[in-house]
């Protein structure tokens, strides 16, 4: 078992139908006490080696938010270069599910061996961007000699034109509505396309359709406090374990970022928040983010010559302070909070998208409720890519009553 845990959710039948869903966590949430009374170095060295699920996304919070405690200012081009980290691993994650989980629901008989630039793209990308190894360290500072990096992106991009999409992406993006998409469904033939063929003529496109409730920007300052007070009051392990918004349970996803663009909310509104939309709003995603990759460099490229500002020097050798960030993974908005007191770690508190999802009575409960299947095999299946559409990283197991 990895140090994230895994999730056991079993599914009690009623006749051919899911009647009822328990999911429970073996994640240990207490974990980022590990980090109390470490130097904020070791602490970040420590994030990097301990969390393998999205990790990437883990170190860009804890410096982020660390950085903030320690009133330190990150150069913007050293912010656009640990984006095009994330990004990468975003990506990976991403191609990962469709080449792995959609290949199961229609085989091919395509090999693998042009997976493995896209593998090493997060890891490639961190070389490219900061040779010394230092991205997620405080003095972090990007190179100016930025060709390694451009010939990752423009061996991404080839990928997915052709790989996964089966035209430019520029002609694929400009694509708005259902009808839109189900024309490139039937007019190409990768592991994508067959995909989505199969779930419509299966019937499966609005399996696991629910009522949408996102999570909300929490970005103001009101949202902000709130979420600190959260974080930090004597129910905080709680609310870390079911977190809610309001006395509700709410979703972060792919959908969640993609839902207020006007193809996924036509494609909502003809098959609801479901399998397919949720597969439509992974790919949407995808297809930008070479895009926004080559817009991140830019920036690295125009702001190399800054100089990393040094931390602001604490006031009073006991004095205490905070920082929160916020980053977007594939499988949603990881939170992180630390408090620093002497350049130590007094408190950590690390809130992850999973448990946003998997609350009891979250997205992945109300997803799989309901749901039907003449055999037990094709259950599981269903409960499977219905996951995965969600949370594309995290281990589980699913088990039928």
């Amino acid at each position: 078992m990895t140090p994230e845990g895994q999730l056991k959710i079993t599914l009690t039948k009623h006749g051919q139908t899911v009647s009822n869903v328990v999911i429970s966590s073996s994640r240990p949430l207490n974990l980022p006490r590990i980090f109390e009374g470490k130097t904020v170095n070791e602490a970040l060295d420590m994030v990097r080696r301990l969390y393998g699920i999205c990790a990437a996304a883990q170190s860009c919070a804890a410096v982020s938010a660390l950085a903030k405690a320690r009133n330190q200012k990150v150069t913007s081009n050293c912010a656009a270069a640990r984006e095009l980290i994330l990004l990468s691993e975003n990506a990976r994650k991403h191609i990962l599910r469709i080449r792995l989980d959609w290949q199961k629901l229609s085989p091919s008989t395509t090999q693998d061996q042009d997976l493995l630039d896209i593998l090493k793209l997060p890891g490639g990308m961190e070389t490219a961007l900061f040779p010394k190894g230092d991205a997620f360290t405080m003095k972090a500072m990007p190179t100016n000699r930025l060709n390694a990096a451009r010939k990752a992106i423009a061996t991404l991009e080839q990928f997915l034109s052709q790989k996964i999409f089966a035209e430019p992406l520029s002609v694929w993006k400009s694509r708005q509505t259902a009808t839109s998409i189900s024309a490139w469904i039937k007019g190409t033939s990768t592991g994508a396309t067959r995909f989505l063929s199969e779930l419509q003529e299966r019937g499966w496109q609005e399996e696991g359709r629910i009522p949408p409730h996102f999570i909300p920007p929490l970005a103001s300052q009101q949202e902000k406090s709130w979420l600190i007070d959260r974080l930090t009051d004597s129910n905080a392990n709680a609310f870390i374990t079911y977190p809610t918004w309001q006395q509700q349970t709410c979703e972060t996803s792919s959908l969640t970022r993609q839902a207020t663009t006007p193809l996924l909310q036509n494609i909502v509104a003809a098959y609801g928040c479901g399998l397919y939309a949720r597969s439509i709003a992974r790919l949407k995603e995808l297809a930008e983010i070479p895009a926004r990759m080559q817009a991140l460099l830019r920036k690295v490229e125009t702001e190399s010559t800054a100089t990393p500002p040094e931390p602001a020097p604490l006031k009073m050798q006991s004095a205490s302070s905070s920082g929160i960030a916020a980053v977007e993974t594939a499988r949603g908005r990881l939170i992180h909070y630390w408090e620093i007191a002497e350049n130590k770690v007094s408190s950590a508190r690390i809130l992850a998208p999973t448990e946003w999802n998997f609350h009891p009575q979250g997205p992945v409960a109300k997803s799989l409720k309901g749901l039907t299947a003449e055999t037990e095999n094709d259950l599981i299946e269903k409960a499977h890519l219905l996951i995965t559409a969600i949370d594309p990283c995290v281990g589980f197991q699913v088990r039928v009553n």
